[in-house]
């Protein structure tokens, strides 16, 4: 069961956030249940979030949190993984987490400015 977190705790508490559009990512997370949401009483709900790492957080939702100097994939790679997940079927968990893997390693390499 996933809890109301405020984006000020998430930002406090994880060194990576790494911000996703709203559904850009849904065939990959269908593989797993976020940890927590984010809303507020005048937009209602913003955001799930998930920890794919200690200290790294995948936000996904109409406004997810961010931190920093944190910048998007790239819309064409997010829809490249989300592509590669579409036709996993449920058993197959262990290829969604090599493609979240790869997402979320591909993702700090472009905010840190590593080449791979």
């Amino acid at each position: 069961m996933k809890y109301k977190v405020t984006r000020k705790t998430l930002k406090d508490n994880h060194v990576t956030i790494i911000p996703v559009g709203y559904c850009e990512l849904q065939d990959l997370l269908r593989f797993y249940e976020p940890e927590s949401y984010c809303g507020s009483s005048t937009h209602g709900w913003r955001c799930d979030n998930y920890r794919v790492r200690r200290g790294v957080l995948l936000s996904t939702g109409y406004d997810p949190v961010s931190k920093g100097k944190v910048k998007q994939l790239g819309y064409k790679r997010e829809q490249e993984i989300n592509e590669m997940a579409c036709n996993l079927k449920w058993d197959e968990k262990d290829k969604a987490d090599e493609l979240l893997e790869m997402f979320v390693s591909e993702s700090i390499d472009t905010v840190y400015g590593v080449e791979s």
